[in-house]
């Protein structure tokens, strides 16, 4: 949702100071090894779905915050400057490469650790096709 809205340029306001969300308590006992659902491989496939990883959008992408009533503009500093500069190239420019090189810029070993993990995804997947 973030991200279309930002890709789409409308405004992100992050409300939750003025909400109550309730989410439900739960473990991963239901999964196969107990394994949490970012470790399986229909997260993947919804990750693959929805755009890929640069597409995963938070809080801190909000232009706005409610507050006290009152919409005010989230100052752009600090990690959001940061996390402006490294989704620019996807947002502006429509451009996931770039957008990938940013991320790899902003955040050197995250991008290493991602591409040994789908390098050893593929290998793994291949080695299941050959059998």
């Amino acid at each position: 949702m973030f991200y279309h809205a930002r890709l789409e340029h409308w405004p992100v306001i992050d409300l939750s100071s003025s909400l109550t969300v309730i989410h439900q308590d739960h473990d991963y006992s239901h999964l196969p090894g107990g394994q949490p659902h970012y470790q399986m491989p229909e997260s993947f496939q919804n990750i693959h779905l929805a755009g890929g990883r640069r597409t995963i959008f938070t809080l801190l992408d909000a232009d706005y915050t409610l507050h006290s009533g009152k919409l005010q503009r989230i100052p752009l500093r600090g990690k959001r400057f940061w996390r402006r500069f490294e989704t620019y190239p996807l947002i502006q420019w429509k451009s996931y490469p770039l957008a990938e090189f940013t991320y790899a810029v902003c955040h050197p070993i995250k991008a290493i650790e991602e591409l040994c993990g789908r390098l050893a995804y593929k290998i793994n997947t291949y080695r299941h096709q050959q059998t």
